[in-house]
């Protein structure tokens, strides 16, 4: 998804990438994807307010968070039993043919908090 929103647009959208459904079987889940947007932080706090609510409230088993930095994109997930994950991908978009001449994934060994997912399986967090 995220390659394909390079090579079309140019640019990476930020996301957040709900997983409903069993993770032991992958044949019964789905996504379904949200653009993050925001002007200021009073609406970055809400995002990740709203981000925590539609987890709880639909029932997500996870929560995948897509977030770019200086020309690396960032994966970011949580569990609903809090297991984290995190990798990078390094890449390389040539903007004037909209072609990704590289993509480079790196799992991390230790998962990064990333501000939307911090408490995001948290019940006590909802107001």
């Amino acid at each position: 998804m995220a390659k394909n929103d390079l090579g079309s647009a140019g640019k990476i959208t930020p996301a957040a990438l709900f997983v409903y459904g069993s993770i032991a079987d992958p044949e019964a889940t789905r996504t379904t994807t949200v653009s993050l947007y925001w002007r200021n932080e009073l609406q970055k706090e809400a995002v990740r307010r709203r981000i925590r609510e539609k987890a709880l409230l639909e029932g997500a088993c996870a929560v995948v968070v897509l977030n770019t930095e200086d020309r690396v994109l960032l994966i970011s997930g949580r569990t609903s039993t809090n297991t984290g994950i995190t990798a990078s991908v390094d890449y390389l978009c040539e903007s004037d043919a909209q072609v990704v001449s590289r993509w480079d994934l790196q799992w991390r060994d230790n998962p990064v908090t990333d501000f939307f997912l911090e408490g995001v399986f948290d019940t006590a967090s909802i107001r």
